[in-house]
């Protein structure tokens, strides 16, 4: 006679500050937002980590030069931006950081941080956790 058992758990939910590979989260307005389908590009220099999440329409995107090395701590700025796009409404980063943590084998990691607002309406939204991992 055999005999077997089956027990089922429960997944943990990944924390904001967890990503899988390639994958991006954060905590956008005081909410968990994860997405693993990221669109990662190069044009003129400028590496754009874009996570694109369909379920809500809404898109994280991390923007700066390309070349960066792990420790390397970019301000927002000119170049360095980041934005949350929800629907049609863009948010633009009024100040935050990206961090690089690590640089190897075709990969990004790092964190973000942003307050970002909607110019046409003084709409403030604050991002915090941020976190990717990003194959170019």
């Amino acid at each position: 006679m055999y005999c077997l058992t089956l027990s089922c758990a429960k997944k943990p939910t990944p924390s904001p500050t967890t990503t899988t590979s390639p994958g991006m989260s954060a905590t956008v307005g005081g909410i968990a937002w994860a997405e693993t389908t990221l669109k990662v590009t190069n044009t003129n220099g400028v590496d754009t980590i874009a996570g694109l999440r369909a379920s809500d329409t809404s898109t994280i995107m991390l923007l700066f030069p390309d070349g960066q090395n792990a420790g390397d701590t970019l301000k927002v700025g000119s170049i360095n931006t980041i934005e949350y796009i929800k629907g049609n409404i863009t948010y633009d980063a009024i100040n935050g950081s990206i961090i690089i943590s690590s640089s190897a084998n075709n990969t990004l990691k790092g964190t973000f941080t942003a307050t970002v607002e909607d110019f046409n309406t003084s709409n403030k939204i604050t991002i915090t956790n941020g976190a990717f991992t990003a194959k170019f």
